[in-house]
């Protein structure tokens, strides 16, 4: 076995050895130190991942007061989205009042009511077979009778009606006040034909009219009792109270008013008086 000396360190070593083995020890300690140690690497491992734990708390936050303010303003929000806004928000801002308050009109005649005092009104009609409304107050007159035409405000605290009478073209249906002058054909009251109100039956007076007062905010109905077959209503003073043909009395203002009911030939008379 023979030796070689390392031109590189002088260090002999056996010619078993294809290089030097000391040389060999060095190249390999210095590669295994440069990879251990590589610029940077150390840096790279000890970065931390961003922490989401913050934002994921404001996220739960403010989904739990959405949802509280919904529970409490839920239907405010959704009627505002909408675009919406009910007749809650138009408040009466006064009394309701009517131009004219009273009308006497010819078959088809049209007649523009207005109402003054809110800022959202219902119009509606107590007998649709002698005048009808629209909803802005345009007045239909249908056929010859009375009609009391009504305007609420949105809230239904106030209202005012609107008398309208409708006449025949002959002016033979025309109803009005009686004066008490002249000479009217005496009307033969019925002993069978009894007249009665929600409250019970109406006294008979000794001239055989039936009475009955009422206040100017009620609004009730006269019915007949022992003859049966249809009864055809009318008041002699419409500007005191007027009647609809089911009997419904509709006071106007104060006074004293003969309201006659007639049921195949049977006629009897109410005294109706409106008292403030």
């Amino acid at each position: 076995m023979g030796y070689i000396k390392c031109e590189r360190c002088g260090i002999r070593y056996a010619d078993s050895y294809d290089t030097c083995p000391a040389c060999a020890d060095e190249q390999e300690r210095s590669e295994n130190k440069g990879s251990r140690r590589g610029p940077g690497r150390r840096l790279e491992h000890r970065r931390r991942s961003p922490k989401i734990v913050g934002p994921a708390l404001i996220v739960v936050v403010l989904a739990v007061l959405a949802v509280v303010a919904y529970a409490f303003f839920g239907d405010s929000i959704t009627k505002m989205l909408r675009g919406e806004q009910g007749e809650e928000s138009l408040p009466s801002t006064d009394i309701v009042s009517v131009q004219p308050a009273a009308a006497r009109l010819a078959a088809g005649e049209l007649l523009a009511l207005s109402a003054d005092g809110a800022r959202a009104y219902s119009w509606s009609s107590s007998n649709e077979k002698v005048a009808t409304v629209d909803e802005t107050g345009n007045v239909t007159a249908v056929a010859p009778g009375t009609a009391v035409i009504t305007v609420t405000d949105a809230a239904g605290t106030s209202f005012a009606e609107c008398v309208v009478t409708v006449e025949d073209p002959d002016g033979s249906d025309r109803e009005t006040p009686d004066s008490g002058e002249g000479d009217e054909t005496p009307v033969e009251l019925s002993k069978k034909l009894k007249i009665s109100t929600i409250f019970g039956e109406l006294a008979q007076l000794d001239d055989g009219k039936f009475d009955v007062t009422m206040k100017p905010t009620e609004s009730f109905a006269l019915q007949v009792m022992g003859v049966s077959g249809d009864a055809v209503w009318k008041s002699n003073r419409t500007d005191v109270v007027t009647v609809d043909g089911d009997g419904t009395l509709h006071p106007v203002a104060p006074g004293e008013a003969e309201v006659t009911v007639t049921v195949n030939g049977h006629t009897a008379i109410c005294i109706v008086r409106v008292s403030w």
